[in-house]
């Protein structure tokens, strides 16, 4: 969940040892609460390490959790995209 995702960001961010980190993403969704706020505390630890959110899918709250990443690397077989879709 996000508090996993939080908790490991924040320990590889203050790791002196890692260099930079890798998100690697394989999620067609999530969940909408929680998703906005994990993103923010993400980005506003951006620059500190090159983050690299390796997709192979990767659609609405894990896309979201991907823009977090200072660069994005797609699968040319997979999916990414749509932040916020709902189905009725």
């Amino acid at each position: 969940g996000y508090n996993y995702i939080e908790q490991a960001y924040a320990q590889a961010t203050a790791d002196q040892s890692i260099d930079k980190i890798v998100l690697d993403i394989a999620s067609f969704g999530g969940e909408a609460q929680g998703c906005f706020e994990t993103v923010d505390m993400m980005r506003a630890v951006l620059g500190r390490k090159p983050t690299l959110a390796v997709v192979t899918n990767a659609c609405s709250a894990a896309y979201a959790v991907a823009t977090a990443a200072d660069r994005i690397v797609a699968s040319p077989s997979g999916y990414s995209g749509s932040i916020g879709v709902v189905t009725m």
